[in-house]
């Protein structure tokens, strides 16, 4: 009896989490990739797990599915025939610059290559050929919970959509940051480290937990990659940019004083 309902116990346990996941994780993805063993593996990989999967084999056809399929997510390879991918990733990010990126590539030699696709290039994250299921798994869903709750509702709560500090207002919902009403041009990943410190205003956040909670991971050698996206943003962000700011020797935290 109470091996019965110890099961039957786990069984609905299971049951809700798979409800939770497809309810707030499941998205569209979209990859591009000519080499038809990857793109087939990956198509599988993503489907079984509850995704719904367009595909294409080249830069022409890939782009034209971007605009046509509207994906959740984009999961690109580098070296494509005729255009690059270095070159579709480059209008990609002119006509979008909220589709989560992951690109995957074999040409892997150096941390320089991940730094040029996340920084150069805007993407989200990088994945190197041959590549662990479970690991493109994690990164995929969490790029997509990220854009969840970065565009509404999760698990049937509304998030704040407009956050107000003097003249700075981060609309949430719009991907946009305004300066006294004026739409103030920011990279993708510069939205998400300003959404990140002025939602926990006055808490600090050390280099490697800005990584993890915009990219997923943290790689060491990385870290130093968030010092430029904070003095770019506070650039852009004008006066305001004070608000953020660096606590010698831990991070950087967002404070409410000054503009």
């Amino acid at each position: 009896m109470g091996e019965k309902f110890a099961r039957n116990l786990y069984c609905k346990r299971e049951d809700l989490i798979l409800k939770f996941k497809i309810e707030n994780f499941m998205g569209k993805v979209l990859i591009i990739d000519d080499e038809p063993d990857i793109l087939e593996l990956t198509r599988h990989i993503l489907e079984m797990a509850g995704h719904s999967v367009v595909t294409a084999d080249d830069a022409d056809s890939g782009l034209v599915k971007i605009r046509t399929s509207q994906p959740d997510l984009l999961i690109m390879d580098l070296n494509l025939p005729g255009v690059s991918g270095w070159d579709l990733l480059k209008i990609v990010r002119q006509e979008n610059k909220n589709l989560p990126v992951i690109l995957i590539s074999g040409r892997y030699k150096t941390s320089l290559d991940i730094v040029r696709g996340l920084n150069d290039y805007l993407a989200d994250d990088y994945i190197v050929k041959p590549f662990n299921k479970d690991i493109l798994l994690a990164r995929v869903e969490a790029l997509l919970r990220r854009r969840r709750w970065q565009t509404g509702k999760t698990d049937g709560e509304e998030r704040p959509a407009l956050i107000c500090s003097g003249v700075l207002e981060i609309d949430e919902r719009q991907h946009l940051a305004r300066i006294r009403g004026q739409p103030v041009e920011l990279t993708n990943t510069e939205f998400k480290i300003l959404l990140v410190l002025a939602k926990r205003r006055n808490l600090v956040f050390n280099r490697q937990q800005l990584l993890e909670e915009i990219w997923g991971y943290c790689p060491g050698t990385l870290s130093r990659t968030i010092d430029k996206h904070i003095e770019s943003l506070r650039k852009k962000l004008g006066p305001a940019g004070q608000k953020i700011q660096t606590v010698v020797g831990v991070g950087y935290k967002f404070v409410d004083g000054g503009k």
